[in-house]
């Protein structure tokens, strides 16, 4: 696919929840994300592209953030692909594990999956 056919098919389905107003918003609507970007030299042309950009980073992860409209696109990229973990030394912490298990029987459903034809009706 081109960048211009990619272009294209995001401008029609624009236009088809515009004509379609009766259908709610994908549950993530307010954001476009980019899963692409694996490195920091992968990352490079985005930021130079993207210009002002806002950055995010969580444990793992880091996500550039760029507004466009109500729309935020999102390049999430894992926080090891363009960051290095420095070890600044150590600590001692105390952890509750646990030191026995037991056995025990219980019932638990037998199920399976039964989809009538969904579509028949169209």
């Amino acid at each position: 696919m081109t960048h211009k056919e990619y272009a294209d098919s995001l401008r029609l389905i624009a236009i088809f929840f515009e004509r379609h107003e009766e259908l709610p918003l994908p549950h993530d609507a307010e954001s476009f994300d980019i899963f692409t970007v694996n490195d920091k030299q992968s990352l490079l042309p985005w930021l130079s592209a993207l210009g002002g950009v806002k950055k995010e980073f969580t444990d793992s992860q880091l996500w550039v953030k760029r507004a466009f409209g109500t729309i935020t696109m999102r390049i999430v990229v894992g926080r090891s692909q363009v960051c290095k973990l420095k070890v600044l030394g150590t600590k001692k912490i105390t952890e509750r594990v646990p030191v026995t298990f037991e056995e025990r029987e219980r019932e638990v459903e037998i199920t399976a999956w039964d989809c009538e034809p969904l579509l028949t009706e169209i």
